[in-house]
Order: structure tokens, then C-alpha cells, then sequence
């Protein structure tokens, strides 16, 4: 990870200086051409005024050079006092970046404040964006799955890195038993009570448990019957007692079957009078609810409590960080699945897609207009910490090639206008 670090940050630094050399090249290849325009015009200029008094058309040449001449001087000293002293000269209003550089942050800030960070701007601009249609979209991919699904297990192994296992097991035994503490344990119970009985699932739970104890009833008869052996009288015989036995065994077997093959079987129906009375009670009887909730409340106070939670967090995180870490694991695939299955429900539901959508505009606007004034104090601050040279000189470097434009046009500007005023000159 280590390594993988300083190789982006060498590939980022590289990337930057090569970058920054390509736009010194630009910048002083722009200040060469209009430098070398400058000098052109000078000695367009020197030859007009030697030969004009004998050529009288090159008058219109020392015209056009003369005011060229001016023009680029006049703009060479308005892009260069841009950023700093003319020839080094401390000529009042130059230097202009360096000398405001606080309040050109200043200025940044309120800027993006009023234009970007504005609460009809925002709206008109997230408004257009399908965040969660481009969320689905990725979701949605297989491929953008897997890889999801192995950078969340490279971040949960790395995460668990970052603790001692006594450490993340304390602090989680303590955060749950804290919790769990808390908890009222009988509206809990209640409504899980109030669902298996409005699902009827406390009578599938009652044939699982008759199917179960059945089958352990079959599987244990040699042992439970050796276990009868040891209390038996002695002057009773042996084939007796078997028959006995199995004639008991087979009766409470045969009640079993009753039981689990009769849904409307006289036990099950006392199971259903049974649980909704105790949900009743539950509701009506306020010291059952403070010895239920003083028995869970005990229970999880015990040190012995904390032990077995303990062994069980041991065991899960081991085999969670087992399972998270093969790519091949079950937990790896249902991840993955659950991905999609995120994915394709936000592109399949468009009622979905359009509430997250809502929550997720509604939610950025109202933190930057909230949180509007820090953003802008993190510009204006970045911007006072610069320094003040280096800040020039690098904004010069991004865009001093485009004001060197101005330089060239400058000249042929100042030469035309030059023309132009011979000429009205000759006229009038």
C-alpha cells in the first residue's frame, strides 16, 4: 500500500512538472515572437524615417511602425505590470497581483459564493443531474460489481487493520451490551409475538420443533432407553420392561405425529389462546413489562454475558475476515449480487430513482448553503497563505501565453490606428 502511494504521488508530481515545463516552453516561445515583433517594428521604423525624406511613401511605414512601436510597449507594460515591477521599478499600480493577492482571494471567494454556491444555481444545476440513474448505471454492471465488492472487502480488512484485535473487540462487545442494555425487551417481544401470530408462523415454529424432537426421540432410543434401565425395579424382567417401554416411546411418538400432521389439533389451539394472552399481558401488566425488561437488563450485565459475546465476536470477525477476503467466498458473491440487485432496482424503479434523486439535490443544497460561508473562508485563506511571487508567477505561467496575444495585437493595432492617423492627418 505503501509503495502503491509513493508511486502515484511520484506519477502526479511528474505528470505536474512536465506540464508546467510544456507551458514555460509555450510561454517563452509567445514572449519571443512579440519581443521579435517589438524589435521588427523598430527596424521597419529606422529604415522609414532614413528613407521617407527621399521615398515619400514610406512615410506610411514610419507611420505604422512609429505607433506599433507604442502600442506594444504601452500593452508589454500592462500585461508585465499584470504581475510584476517593469524592469524592476516600483512604479506605482504595478505588480498588481502580488500587491492584491488577499483580495483577489477575497474576491474568488464571494464569487463562487454568488455564482456556484447560490441556492438557485445549485437547484438549476443538480436539478438536470441523474445521480441516481448514473448510480444504478454502475451499480448495475457486472464488472463495476465485482470490483466494488473487492475494494469495500480491501477497505473492511484494512479498517480492521487499524485496531488491536482486544482493542475492536472490547470497544464492540461494549458498544452492543450498551446498547442491547438499553433496549425495552418487551415492545420487542410484543410485536415479534403480534407478527408470528398474524403470519402464523408460531405454528410452523411448533412443527419444526414436533418434526425435531421426534426425529431426536428415534435417533436416542437405545440411549433412552439404558438411561430407563438404570431406575427400574429389579424383580421386574428385562422383556417386560421393554415392552413397557417401547409401548410409552411409541405413544408419545404417535401424539407427536398427531400434533405436527392436525393443524387444527386441541395443542395448537391452546398454543394460540396462550400467545395472545401473554401478548395481552405483555400490553396490560406493567410489572410483567419491569420484570421482563429487569431480566434482560440482568442478563446483560453478567460477566459471563460478556465472555460469551466475546467468544462469539472472536469467532464471527475470524470468519468474516476469512470469508471478505477470498473472492470465491459466499459472502463475496451475495455481495456482489446485492450490488446489482441495487443497481438494477434504481434503474428498473423510477419512483425509487426519483426520491433519491430529490434527497440527494435537497441535501447538497441545503449543505452548501449552509456550510457557503466556510467553503469560501477555505478559498480566501488557501489564498492568503500563498505566497505572493510564487502565486504570480505561476498564474503567469497557466495564462501568461494568451496575454501575450494581447502584446502582438497591441502592435498591429497601434499600427493601423498609426495609418489611420497619417492619413486623417494628410487630409485635413
Amino acid at each position: 500500500m505503501g509503495r502503491v502511494t509513493v508511486l502515484a504521488m511520484t506519477t502526479f508530481q511528474s505528470g505536474r512538472k512536465i506540464d508546467e515545463a510544456a507551458q514555460r516552453a509555450s510561454l517563452r516561445r509567445m514572449r519571443t515572437l512579440s519581443t521579435c515583433l517589438l524589435v521588427a517594428m523598430a527596424a521597419l521604423y529606422a529604415v522609414s524615417r532614413y528613407l521617407e525624406k527621399r521615398y515619400p511613401l514610406f512615410e506610411i511605414s514610419r507611420a505604422f511602425s512609429e505607433a506599433a512601436i507604442v502600442g506594444a510597449l504601452a500593452d508589454w507594460f500592462a500585461v508585465v505590470a499584470l504581475f510584476r515591477h517593469p524592469l524592476n521599478l516600483p512604479i506605482p499600480h504595478t505588480a498588481i497581483l502580488q500587491r492584491n493577492k488577499d483580495k483577489f482571494g477575497l474576491n474568488l471567494a464571494t464569487f463562487i459564493k454568488h455564482n456556484f454556491l447560490a441556492r438557485e444555481a445549485l437547484e438549476r444545476k443538480l436539478g438536470s443531474v441523474d445521480f441516481a440513474g448514473r448510480l444504478g448505471a454502475a451499480l448495475a454492471d457486472p464488472g463495476n460489481a465485482k470490483a466494488i465488492a473487492a475494494r469495500l472487502a480491501e477497505e473492511a480488512g484494512s479498517l480492521a487493520g487499524q485496531f488491536e484485535d482486544e482493542e475492536l473487540k472490547r470497544f464492540s462487545v461494549d458498544l452492543m451490551l450498551r446498547n442491547l442494555g438499553k433496549m425495552k425487551i418487551v415492545p420487542l417481544i410484543r410485536d415479534v409475538l403480534s407478527l408470528m401470530v398474524r403470519e402464523n408462523r408460531h405454528q410452523d415454529l411448533l412443527t419444526e420443533v414436533l418434526t425435531f424432537t421426534g426425529g431426536a426421540i428415534e435417533r436416542n432410543r437405545e440411549q433412552i432407553r439404558e438411561e430407563a434401565k438404570i431406575s427400574q425395579a429389579w424383580w421386574i424382567p428385562d422383556f417386560v420392561d421393554d415392552m413397557i417401554f417401547n409401548k410409552m416411546v411409541s405413544k408419545v411418538e404417535d401424539a407427536l405425529l398427531s400434533i405436527h400432521d392436525n393443524p387444527n389439533h386441541e395443542m395448537r389451539r391452546k398454543l394460540n389462546e396462550a400467545v395472545r394472552t401473554f401478548i395481552q399481558d405483555l400490553d396490560r401488566s406493567e410489572g410483567l413489562s419491569r420484570r421482563i425488561n429487569a431480566v434482560g437488563s440482568e442478563f446483560f450485565e453478567k460477566p459471563s454475558t460478556r465472555v460469551y459475546f466475546e467468544d462469539i465476536w472472536s469467532g464471527l470477525k475470524s470468519k468474516l475476515m476469512g470469508e471478505i477476503s477470498d473472492p470465491s467466498s459466499d459472502l463475496r458473491f451475495h455481495l456482489e449480487k446485492a450490488i446489482l440487485f441495487a443497481g438494477r432496482s434504481l434503474i428498473e424503479q423510477a419512483s425509487v430513482r426519483q426520491g433519491l434523486n430529490r434527497w440527494v439535490h435537497t441535501s447538497l443544497v441545503n449543505l452548501a448553503e449552509e456550510y457557503a460561508d466556510t467553503i469560501i473562508s477555505i478559498v480566501s485563506d488557501t489564498v492568503t497563505h500563498w505566497d505572493a511571487v510564487k502565486t504570480s508567477s505561476t498564474i503567469e505561467l497557466y495564462v501568461g501565453k494568451d496575454l501575450q496575444w494581447i502584446r502582438i495585437n497591441g502592435t498591429v493595432v497601434g499600427g493601423l490606428v498609426g495609418i489611420l492617423i497619417y492619413i486623417v492627418s494628410r487630409l485635413f
